[in-house]
């Protein structure tokens, strides 16, 4: 068959000759002569219109008589080899699928898993066995001393004051708003007046101002016959479990929310969407904080007491969860404040070199990660090829994330002020409650590190009150540091005024501070009772432990930040560091890491150096202000003895400064502003 069809006339038109209609007819005929019957190419020419054309110049392909078909058995079915690759194939792209895939997956398993471990912690701690519950039936100590923020079932609100109830006694001692313990001086009232006000303040906004709480004293009953009263099973089992309120439901509703948007935000990372991912790692932050804040305020709960009503009486019985299990109950709340602040930094770091993966154990930049080949199994031991850049984001978005760092600290000290700090003063009076019943056990004498141990956790509870020496210090180091500003007259005139009032604040609020300070390291004053004495000593403290705990979040917070968030204003074009090529210069100096990580940096670093070296070779100090250029005018016009050369000089220096700053912003403007990243 081959050497027939070699003898006939060309099949293909070489190239740049024309096929017309006749020649396709003649070449249709030919091929019909010589191709078998029933092949593929009998088929194909069966298929052909008459009416085809073909392209000027398109030479006309060969077509190949072997069939590109698997070959067929008798039995019709295709052979095992066509099988095998077409099983080849589809497997190949089901592993293709599963890899890429696997980062998504192991992002949203990995966070459920770490969520669902939290969440069970939390349940479980809050499940109390009635027979775990400890009476305030013991007539050496003061009752029970708690603080109640907001009515819960049948145990009435304390207004932010500390109080002690006690089995067997019918009254509630504690600080009423109206009226203060005997010879309590009235600073001292003022002070705790304003520590319970604001511990108070979000009280109504969350849960009933009030409720009807029956007496710890059953009519017709003695003392000692309410504490076996009290200690019965099944008064027990009838207490009123409040941490089971819609408090745990909210915070479960965050925390759900917040694992979401971290699935989210891991998604955006693998896809490659800076930007996005920016905004909802900010959206995970707020709603990790709102999480740790309403959790802290919910176990703020585990250092009160639970009510167990009569049933026959207008009576009822109060316990105290363990102390033990009441502190368990502010790990969750105390490990979700730790890794919103933490978050927070890391937040902020990725927001200048990169994000991250937030389900990796590792905190590394996802596209510096990406030039390892076991990223996915969660470590960097195989590096493969150097590490690719990332582009910048644009500038708005940097403008944009500074605005939301500010927000966010401002939410922070409204959470620390409402949520957080009332917790200290409450938990530090369990755990010295934890404390002071173990040294007051004669079992544990033999045990001698174990006794100093405690006496240790005794002292730095103590001194848990001295932290309102931070906010003294700070304070006092604000007013030196102006008025040594103010008296050198490194403050310009228009900024004066501003500064004499920080200085005033400052002091007035130092001074306020020390009062605290005082205050917390006093002992109550003499002739009140037992109880009185305990819930006074519980006051004192929780006004420093309150301040200090209110000041060191926000400072630390605000303190551990400042340096980057310096660098985002910078990034989004806020401040004197974009305007001055020697302010840059020394924004480079603070972040050397980010100028390795951005290349506009970089070329903006290089740009400058060049320019402040035609600065410095000329003579010329760029620090000079517009209003000292003015001024320098005015003693120009007025000195007449000023010699001309000094004259022309620093007209000359003044020209070239001018040029220098304007060859500066242009620069910036064409390689910062002209180069936003999508």
């Amino acid at each position: 068959m081959a050497s027939t069809m070699s003898a006939g006339p060309p099949l293909v038109s070489l190239p740049g000759e024309v096929a017309g209609t006749d020649d396709l007819e003649a070449l249709k005929v030919q091929r019909q002569e010589h191709v078998e019957p029933g092949s593929d190419e009998a088929l194909r020419d069966i298929c052909e219109t008459a009416d085809t054309k073909v392209p000027i110049g398109d030479p006309i392909p060969v077509i190949s008589s072997t069939s590109a078909m698997p070959a067929v058995h008798e039995e019709g079915t295709p052979g095992s080899g066509g099988l095998m690759a077409m099983v080849k194939v589809q497997w190949s792209r089901a592993k293709t699928i599963v890899t890429n895939l696997k980062p998504y997956v192991k992002a949203m398993g990995m966070t459920l898993f770490t969520t669902f471990l939290s969440l069970t912690f939390i349940v479980t701690i809050t499940n109390i066995d009635p027979d775990s519950y400890q009476p305030c039936n013991d007539p050496d100590t003061s009752g029970c001393v708690y603080l109640k923020i907001y009515a819960a079932g049948n145990v009435d609100t304390t207004q932010g004051y500390f109080a002690s109830v006690q089995n067997g006694h019918e009254e509630i001692v504690m600080m009423d708003p109206l009226r203060a313990f005997e010879g309590t001086p009235m600073w001292w009232r003022g002070l705790i007046d304003v520590r319970a006000g604001w511990t108070f303040m979000t009280a109504p906004a969350l849960g009933d101002v009030s409720t009807y709480q029956p007496p710890a004293l059953c009519p017709n009953m003695t003392t000692d016959a309410m504490h076996r009263y009290c200690e019965r099973g099944e008064m027990k089992a009838e207490a009123q479990n409040h941490l089971l309120g819609p408090g745990r439901d909210v915070f479960l509703g965050l925390t759900t929310l917040w694992c979401v948007l971290r699935i989210v935000h891991d998604w955006l990372v693998l896809q490659q969407q800076r930007q996005r991912a920016a905004y909802t790692a900010f959206a995970a932050l707020v709603m990790r904080g709102a999480a740790a804040s309403t959790a802290a305020y919910w176990a703020f709960g585990s250092t009160s007491v639970f009510v167990s009503v009569s049933k026959t009486d207008d009576c009822a019985c109060f316990y105290q969860m363990p102390a033990v299990q009441a502190l368990l109950t502010l790990v969750s709340p105390l490990l979700l404040l730790k890794g919103g602040y933490l978050e927070l930094f890391d937040w902020l770091r990725g927001v200048i070199h990169g994000d991250y993966l937030q389900f990796q154990p590792h905190r590394i930049p996802h596209h510096v990660e990406l030039s390892s080949g076991s990223w996915v199994s969660g470590h960097l031991m195989v590096w493969r090829e150097a590490i690719v850049p990332q582009p910048r984001m644009a500038v708005s978005v940097y403008k944009q994330l500074a605005a939301l760092y500010m927000l966010l600290v401002a939410l922070w000290e409204i959470a620390s002020l409402l949520f957080i700090a009332p917790l200290a003063p409450s938990t530090l009076v369990r755990a010295e409650e934890v404390v002071v019943k173990f040294l007051d056990s004669s079992s544990n004498d033999t045990a001698y590190a174990t006794r100093w141990l405690y006496r240790l956790l005794d002292w730095a509870i103590y001194f848990t009150a001295w932290t309102s020496l931070a906010t003294v210090a700070f304070f006092a180091y604000t007013v030196y540091q102006l008025c040594n500003k103010l008296l050198s007259k490194k403050i310009e005139k228009k900024k004066a005024p501003a500064a004499v009032f920080v200085v005033v604040f400052s002091a007035l609020f130092g001074v306020v501070c020390l009062c605290v300070f005082s205050m917390s390291v006093s002992s109550p004053q003499s002739g009140l009772s037992h109880r009185e004495r305990m819930v006074m000593k519980a006051e004192l403290r929780a006004v420093g432990q309150y301040v200090g705990a209110a000041f060191l979040s926000l400072f630390a917070v605000c303190a551990a930040s400042f340096s980057d968030v310096e660098l985002i204003q910078a990034l989004s074009g806020h401040g004197d560091s974009l305007k001055k090529p020697s302010e840059f210069l020394k924004l480079c100096e603070k972040h050397p890491n980010a100028v390795h990580s951005m290349a506009e940096l970089k070329e903006l670093k290089d740009a400058a150096q060049m320019l402040q070296n035609h600065l410095e070779s000329h003579g010329v100090v760029e620090e000079e202000g517009e209003e000292e250029e003015e001024e320098e005018e005015g003693k120009e016009s007025n000195v007449e003895d000023e010699k001309e050369p000094e004259i022309a000089k620093k007209k000359l220096n003044r020209k070239i400064r001018m040029e220098t700053m304007n060859e500066w912003t242009s620069k910036v403007d064409r390689i910062w502003y002209g180069k936003n990243a999508d």
